[in-house]
């Protein structure tokens, strides 16, 4: 046993490091020559939305580009500004809290290109919604008695569609 350890502690370790750095830089030339999708948030339905960010796995435009344009169309009925944190993350923060029941889309701008030229991997359309509005409080509450013609006072968590008051 002493034989086989001091073997290895003089022993040469030239061939296992070459093929760890050989191993080490395929894996980095393959991550290298992928770039990961975008990753998009929210995404789906939402109770409250603030900000959407959009991280690329690669540069899109130089640091402290404060010109460089937005990567999206917004079609939303709530007023935001996008802009560069970083060279790969963007973000499009709303004006005032989503309210209930809204649906907001991010459609990829024509020409939008990575700095390396390339189109982003996974660089498609995204949306979020907010669900419609919910009872918050009533009147009278839950198990007191009601009169046969009672009123009943609701406060919700957004305002509702006449509409969908009806159905």
């Amino acid at each position: 046993m002493a034989r086989h350890t001091a073997t290895a502690r003089t022993g040469s370790f030239a061939g296992p490091a070459r093929a760890l750095a050989a191993l080490l830089a395929a894996l980095l030339a393959g991550a290298a020559g992928a770039a990961a999708p975008v990753q998009f948030t929210p995404t789906g339905e939402v109770e409250a939305a603030r900000e959407v960010r959009a991280v690329f796995g690669e540069p899109m435009v130089r640091l402290g580009d404060g010109r460089a344009p937005d990567p999206y169309d917004v079609d939303c009925p709530v007023a935001g500004r996008g802009r560069w944190v970083d060279p790969g993350t963007w973000i499009w923060r709303l004006d005032a809290p989503a309210p209930a029941g809204i649906r907001c889309v991010f459609t990829p701008r024509a020409g939008t290109r990575a700095l390396s030229g390339a189109t982003p991997a996974g660089f498609t359309r995204h949306a979020f919604s907010t669900p419609g509005p919910a009872i918050v409080r009533s009147r009278p509450w839950e198990e007191s008695r009601i009169a046969e013609d009672q009123v009943f006072l609701l406060v919700l968590s957004g305002a509702a569609q006449p509409e969908s008051v009806a159905q």
